[in-house]
């Protein structure tokens, strides 16, 4: 159900009785930002943000994902949660690695939709790649510099921690899609693993929905990078 909506958000963009997977996909651009977390910061347990979310999160996410170009991805969580191919065939999914350790074999890259974003120093791979590395540091995957080279399009982040952070410290995300689970003392990965931005910027939040205990909300940059 809907808790709440902002300031001219209209009923045909968040209607009161619709399900959060049925407005999550609508009417983003740029990039978003897709998490979860406990109220304690919890966004991963063994590298898996699975365990946090429930039939609805996953619902949401892929509703969000069908509404993407690109969805950009760390190498750890495509390992944990095993990324297959995606369910529509245009969607690119973007895998960053320092190393390029990453089984492109697996659905997710034999299927070709699986790119990796590596650094100028990682050994060639069979897939298809994008290398950007940040200057006087080429070992390190430069995201910015990986961006230039993406297609346009809207792109999905959906972490770890440290790819999220990353995006957020360049001050590009333009809306973040978060869902707060209801748990403590999950352990695991937590917020403080994000890279800060230089300087706050600032989100509004859009609409809140909650089900069950989850709840389901949406933030667009308000201040600019």
């Amino acid at each position: 159900r809907l808790l709440h909506r902002a300031e001219g958000v209209g009923d045909d963009e968040a209607p009161g009785g619709a399900e959060p997977a049925e407005v999550h996909g609508r009417g983003w651009t740029g990039i978003a930002l897709s998490m979860i977390t406990t109220p304690d910061g919890t966004v991963a347990v063994d590298e898996r943000s699975g365990p946090l979310g429930g039939q609805t999160d996953r619902d949401v996410l892929r509703a969000l994902r069908l509404a993407a170009d690109w969805v950009v991805v760390g190498a750890a969580p495509v390992r944990s949660e095993g990324y297959g191919a995606p369910s529509h065939p245009s969607l690119r999914i973007a895998v960053v690695s320092r190393t390029g350790n990453v089984d492109t074999s697996s659905p997710l890259f034999t299927s070709g939709a699986g790119v990796l974003l590596l650094p100028e120093t990682a050994p060639a791979s069979p897939v298809p790649e994008i290398r950007a590395s940040p200057p006087g540091d080429p070992g390190s995957v430069d995201l910015a510099g990986a961006l230039r080279q993406m297609k346009p399009g809207r792109i999905l982040a959906e972490g770890g921690p440290s790819v999220s952070g990353q995006w957020l410290a360049l001050g590009v995300v333009e809306s973040m899609f978060v869902t707060i689970a209801p748990f403590v003392g999950a352990g695991g990965d937590s917020l403080a693993r994000f890279e800060t931005p230089a300087l706050p910027t600032q989100f509004a939040m859009r609409w809140l929905y909650g089900q069950d205990d989850w709840l389901f909300a949406r933030y667009d940059r308000v201040s600019s990078p």
